[in-house]
């Protein structure tokens, strides 16, 4: 967005709340558009004068560049499930499901994420004791515990310029320690293990029924003597 389309972006902004503070003098509204005009100058200015539309139109107070960028996010981002449609489609997907194996592989990312970290086998067991007897919407939490801190994160860093989001990137990835490698080799053991049990469930289930020489069933046990 340039320059004098900024300045068109404000004089909108100024006359849909004309008696506010912020409009007072004519420094403030200079002040206003350098940083205005800095933060959106990577931004496509249609989008921005939607996102402003958007909340002239929903709102009695005048915004701030971060609402703005939210507003732009959303429209940006259609696939970033909302916290509430994230647990509708994982409860659809829990009701259509077998009573075996891992299912989360028909969820968008990030959704799928939050699945695994709580297991999807541990969602599926609250499930049926909610519905045994068992104290209800214990999966809902479980799941909405690590959902709702991953969505905004990823919120966070998609709503920011994308010079700025590269920026961020390239420090944290200079200064990470031994902790984020960490992390990251005990989420792909995980999933490594994952997708083991899973075959051997499913293998059981065809009726390939596997010995204690199966070279899955030795690299189980070896990994299992090894964290001991």
């Amino acid at each position: 967005m340039t320059v004098k389309e900024t300045a068109q972006v404000l004089a909108a902004i100024s006359s849909a709340y004309p008696n506010h503070d912020r409009f007072a003098s004519e420094q403030a509204v200079e002040g206003m558009a350098k940083i205005w005009a800095a933060t959106f100058a990577e931004d496509d200015a249609k989008l921005v004068q939607l996102a402003v539309a958007k909340h002239i139109q929903t709102n009695k107070w005048p915004p701030s560049i971060a609402e703005i960028r939210e507003i732009m996010w959303t429209i940006q981002c259609p696939d970033m499930i909302q916290p509430d449609e994230a647990w509708i489609a994982v409860t659809d997907l829990l009701y259509t499901s077998g009573d075996f194996g891992d299912e989360s592989d028909k969820l968008p990312d990030l959704i799928r994420t939050a699945v695994k970290a709580v297991g999807w086998s541990n969602l599926r067991e609250l499930r049926r004791q909610a519905i045994t007897g068992g104290k209800p919407g214990l999966d809902r939490v479980a799941f909405m515990d690590i959902y709702r801190p991953l969505f905004e994160r990823e919120r966070q860093r998609q709503q920011v310029t994308a010079s700025v989001r590269n920026t961020i990137d390239d420090i944290t990835e200079k200064l990470a320690g031994d902790g984020r490698k960490k992390i990251e080799a005990a989420r792909r053991e995980r999933e490594d293990r994952e997708q083991t049990l899973r075959r051997l469930e499913l293998g059981l289930l065809r009726g390939n029924y596997l010995t204690a020489e199966d070279p899955e069933i030795q690299r189980i046990e070896e990994k299992e003597e090894s964290n001991e």
